[in-house]
């Protein structure tokens, strides 16, 4: 989905086929892998013709415009 320096996330479909989310942490210095987590979604793309990012970084606001996270 989308990356920054230290997180990517990625959009998998579960053996029900439904919809989560793989949050890997890494340490780009070191190259080691630190977390892995799952986070389930709710496809309900949702996308506003005027974003405000306000104090959210890009990764988080594109999950909150596109996705309803839970």
């Amino acid at each position: 989905l989308c990356s920054k320096e230290k997180c990517i996330w990625t959009l998998w479909l579960s053996c029900e086929n439904q919809p989560i989310v793989l949050t890997a942490l890494f340490d780009s210095e070191n190259k080691s892998e630190h977390r892995l987590s799952w986070l389930p979604v709710s496809l309900e793309p949702r996308v506003s013709s005027q974003v405000d990012c306000g104090s959210l970084n890009i990764q988080d606001q594109y999950l909150k415009e596109i996705f309803k996270v839970g």
